[in-house]
């Protein structure tokens, strides 16, 4: 096998500059440094050399003039008097490389180490797009898609904090859904109405990514809600699929800063991908929703509250907490509807279950159970609350003034409402049904607008 013959440099300037040529001519099979010389022995470089074991100096002339070994002396301190004390000591077959030589290998070995960090940035760039493209196409709900697009968005733009507002065309508001970086307080109730010519209006109708270098400095800019977190600069982006805004895209950052056109393109190609999946979660969850809910009145349909029934059943008796179910009709519907029509009685439904919907707790289920009936279901609910919170109902509903309800028998609208418990009324969907719809009918025999417990 043949012997490499390898050239002995010696390296004088262990600056930054040095410091690359180490690293390069290191790697190099060819080339083999025999000594790294500067004044100051916590130099950069020095401390490079040591750490490969390569032989150091402070003096260059008490260097070169005892070393024989050498073939090749680069000069990197940038300074012309070195070179010619070099050239005065060093032997005659020994080359120097200083001045603009050492430069151009400096300014060579600086753009070959950019141009390695940058194919380096560029491919965990596209990993992560490649990573984001996966993750949103993975059927994620709403919520869990915006928490992806914001971490990718934060990640690839270098910014602590980020959000995402999608616009409700129907009440011309928009509603923050997904926050990063911020405090616990900032999402909620966090929604604002458009006003013309606004700066959110002005981003909605932006092709491209808006950035703010310093809100303090912005004119248009008089958001309390980010002035209290601490915010300072902001790029946001409107998010359009198809033509059709969709919401924005916040990145932001607590203090003020110039984004890079490469983060903002970055931020432009990830708002592009934002509003495809964003749009694409809302059809999903739209889809969910229609398929659970009542289409007239909008609370669960039957067939969901049977299911979460039979769920909430199975988890109170394996924690032996009390379970409540309402039953509920409107009193003298059919005479409403025939004197009326189907329209007028239509709106007296979704009343009563707006109504049901504002006085249940959140945990509670609420759903059209068929035709003119009401079901409420509440978990850890016993006896006498049931029936408190059913009387509370029934006298809301009985206050509450609806068109043309002077007509009906007893001269308003009004509700019957029977109420069961487990476990003292059953321990089986069907037996706890048919006791609250046994006690509801109850009520209605007793004259109507009453509550009745089995």
């Amino acid at each position: 096998m043949a012997v490499i013959k390898k050239s002995k440099v010696v390296i004088v300037g262990a600056g930054k500059g040095g410091s690359a040529i180490i690293e390069m001519l290191n790697k190099d099979p060819t080339v083999k440094i025999t000594g790294v010389v500067d004044v100051r022995k916590d130099a950069e470089g020095i401390k490079l050399a040591k750490k490969y074991r390569i032989p150091v100096g402070d003096d260059f002339r008490k260097f070169i003039s005892h070393r024989k070994d050498i073939h090749l002396i680069i000069n990197v301190t940038g300074k012309d008097d070195v070179t010619k004390e070099i050239e005065k000591i060093k032997p005659p077959d020994v080359e120097i490389m200083g001045g603009f030589l050492a430069k151009f290998m400096w300014d060579l070995i600086n753009e070959r180490t950019k141009t390695i960090e940058e194919n380096k940035r560029q491919i965990k760039e596209y990993e992560a797009f490649y990573r984001l493209g996966l993750t949103l196409t993975s059927g994620w709900n709403i919520k869990d898609t915006c928490n992806v697009i914001l971490e990718y968005a934060t990640r690839l733009t270098h910014t602590p904090a980020g959000s995402i507002a999608v616009l409700d065309e129907r009440h011309n508001k928009l509603s923050v859904i997904a926050v990063r970086g911020f405090s616990s307080d900032f999402m909620k109730e966090y929604k604002w109405k458009l006003r013309k010519k606004g700066l959110t209006d002005f981003i909605l109708n932006s092709n491209k990514p808006v950035t703010i270098n310093n809100i303090k400095r912005h004119p248009e800019f008089n958001n309390p809600y980010l002035l209290a977190e601490g915010v300072r600069a902001i790029a946001a982006s409107p998010l359009l699929s198809e033509g059709k805004i969709i919401g924005i895209l916040y990145v932001d950052d607590f203090v003020p800063r110039r984004f890079t056109e490469r983060e903002i393109s970055l931020f432009s190609l990830i708002s592009t991908y934002a509003a495809i999946a964003i749009e694409r979660a809302r059809l999903v969850d739209d889809a969910i929703r229609l398929s659970i809910t009542d289409g007239l009145t909008q609370l669960y349909n039957y067939r969901y509250f049977m299911n979460r029934f039979t769920e909430e059943l199975k988890r109170a008796i394996r924690y032996n907490y009390p379970l409540g179910i309402m039953m509920i009709d409107i009193d003298h519907f059919k005479n409403y509807n025939d004197m009326h029509g189907h329209l007028a009685g239509n709106g007296i439904l979704k009343s009563i279950a707006k109504i049901l919907r504002a006085e249940s707790r959140e945990v509670d289920i609420v759903a059209r159970y068929g035709g003119e009936e009401f079901v409420i279901l509440l978990p850890a609910i016993g006896d006498n609350t049931c029936v408190m919170i059913a009387e509370r109902l029934r006298k809301k509903i009985e206050k509450k003034h609806f068109p043309l309800e002077e007509t009906q028998p007893l001269g308003k609208i009004t509700v019957s409402i029977g109420c069961a418990i487990l476990p003292n009324d059953g321990n089986t969907v069907d037996e706890l049904v048919k006791k609250a719809d046994e006690a509801l009918y109850r009520a209605k025999r007793e004259g109507r607008n009453k509550v009745s417990c089995a």
